[in-house]
């Protein structure tokens, strides 16, 4: 991959000469920060940092073009200041095995993984123009409020290299490249916006809406590139643009209620198996899959738009584009729109090419082609 990078807003160079700043070396550097340091400064270079845990009183750590660092960090912000993450340069785990520091690598309990950047607490941040390659897991898990993930690249050939797993609300994700081994963005956040971002999907979704249980609103997906996708069949379970899992249904209290999406200005320069597979009676995951009992939440599913959808057609497909389904009869999915869909240049009709994109399944109430 070559990537011409932006060039750097100079307010957000931190000075190297200035009080405030501290010039990091490696992990044992790292131990021994003065207190009246704010920020932090990688140079050009290899730096071996372990897990960095950022204190508090740190505002910035900038990760300047030519460094490379091994390592992860790790921000607890919530009772501490916004943090920036930022720079030009690389942050790799290639020193690392798979799931580290789980002595079981194929233990699938994700919170004992250490996360390229793992970032909670607090609202304000920002993550920008950093490239991350060889995670051993996640790449970057941010639990926060009115956040920023801008201009990064991601890298990973690893199953579980998800790129971004997002919880909180009014997150920005924008002007982005992703291009992963497992899901791209997994949401469990409200008043998103992903814009202007880049796709090379290996395996798994490029949008995961649900492995738990999770109400959500209000979320915007706009002017995105699927610039390739290597889903070989649309029977995969896991794969597409947008996919719900729902892994694990009957284990909260309180259902999900998925709702007020809009999706447009998407362009696939790949064939597509597999467009939107959001199904709220799949039994994934169940020790029985045949039937649910009476203590089953469900998820609901509503109010969702597609606009301006650009496919290249996959004469291989051995299924259909969208498949949905509702929990059941009493809590169908409603109210999915759909308008300017066009395959390899061509405009759909509300007629059977467009029914034929779907799987009929039940439970759907307002599955529309708009021919505005």
């Amino acid at each position: 991959m070559i990537f011409a990078d932006s060039v750097e807003d100079k307010n957000m160079v931190p000075d190297k000469q200035s009080s405030t700043v501290f010039l990091a070396d490696d992990s044992l550097s790292l131990q021994n920060i003065p207190t009246d340091k704010t920020v932090v400064y990688f140079a050009p270079g290899v730096h071996n940092i372990g897990r960095f845990k950022i204190p508090l009183r740190i505002s910035q750590v900038y990760i300047s073009g030519g460094s490379f660092i091994r390592g992860y960090l790790y921000a607890d912000r919530k009772n501490g200041k916004p943090l920036t993450i930022n720079g030009r340069g690389i942050l790799s785990q290639n020193s690392f095995p798979f799931h580290y520091p789980d002595a079981n690598p194929t233990n699938s309990n994700s919170s004992a993984w250490y996360k390229a950047i793992e970032l909670t607490g607090g609202s304000g941040h920002l993550i920008e123009g950093i490239t991350l390659i060889d995670g051993t897991a996640f790449y970057i898990y941010l639990g926060a409020n009115n956040s920023t993930i801008s201009n990064i690249n991601v890298n990973g050939f690893k199953f579980n290299n998800d790129a971004l797993t997002l919880i909180g609300n009014y997150i920005n994700v924008k002007n982005c490249f992703f291009r992963d081994n497992d899901d791209a963005i997994v949401l469990y956040t409200s008043n998103l916006k992903v814009d202007n971002c880049i796709f090379w999907q290996l395996n798994n979704s490029i949008i995961q809406l649900g492995w738990r249980p999770h109400s959500m609103a209000n979320n915007v997906v706009s002017n995105c590139d699927v610039i390739h996708a290597e889903w070989t069949s649309g029977l995969q379970e896991n794969s597409g643009f947008i996919t719900a899992m729902n892994a694990l249904k009957g284990q909260e209290q309180q259902g999900a209620v998925i709702q007020n999406f809009t999706i447009s200005n998407i362009y696939f320069d790949t064939p597509v198996t597999k467009f939107l597979d959001i199904r709220g009676d799949r039994k994934w995951g169940r020790q029985d899959k045949n039937s649910y009992t009476a203590t089953d939440k469900p998820w609901i599913y509503k109010n969702f738009n597609f606009k301006n959808i650009y496919f290249h057609s996959n004469s291989n497909n051995d299924s259909n584009l969208i498949q949905i389904a509702g929990f059941n009869q009493d809590n169908p999915i409603t109210n999915f729109n759909f308008s300017n869909i066009f395959i390899d240049g061509k405009k759909m009709s509300d007629d059977d090419s467009f029914k034929n994109m779907t799987n009929g399944k039940k439970n759907v109430l307002n599955l529309k082609l708009l021919t505005n």
